[in-house]
């Protein structure tokens, strides 16, 4: 079956799903965001907000295709900081109010010193999104 929009199928599932499984993907989006600043010379700037934003039903279930971003701030011993923007998209098998299993797609953008101050976090966030949103429509 096609890959419809948000306000057709996800909403027809019970209020009480829907929570769980945003707070399921929440939660994998923010062990990625955890397992990136490992190291230790990170700091999140911006943590991930999943956005879900299409769906399709399966046979007992549904796959749900959802985006987040976050920020990191790298310091550095020398002083010469930069900024890691990692990007995700994803679709998630969701049967009977969990998640089954899901797929990550992950890009990183560094950001030098100096561009930081002048890096616009939104517009880069929005065309990225809007390129996986694309890419799901294509594939119907």
């Amino acid at each position: 079956m096609a890959t419809e929009d948000l306000p057709t199928l996800w909403h027809r599932l019970p209020e009480g799903e829907r929570r769980t499984l945003l707070a399921a993907l929440q939660a994998i989006a923010d062990e990625q965001a955890k397992a990136g600043s490992s190291a230790g010379m990170e700091s999140l700037s911006r943590a991930p907000v999943v956005d879900i934003f299409a769906a399709r039903p399966v046979d007992g279930g549904i796959i749900v295709h959802f985006f987040y971003h976050y920020r990191f701030w790298c310091r550095t011993l020398s002083g010469s900081d930069w900024d890691e923007h990692h990007f995700h998209s994803g679709e998630a098998d969701c049967r009977e109010g969990k998640v089954v299993s899901h797929r990550l797609a992950k890009e990183i953008l560094n950001i030098s010193e100096y561009d930081c101050n002048s890096y616009d976090e939104a517009a880069e966030s929005a065309r990225r999104r809007e390129a996986v949103v694309a890419a799901v429509r294509s594939r119907g």
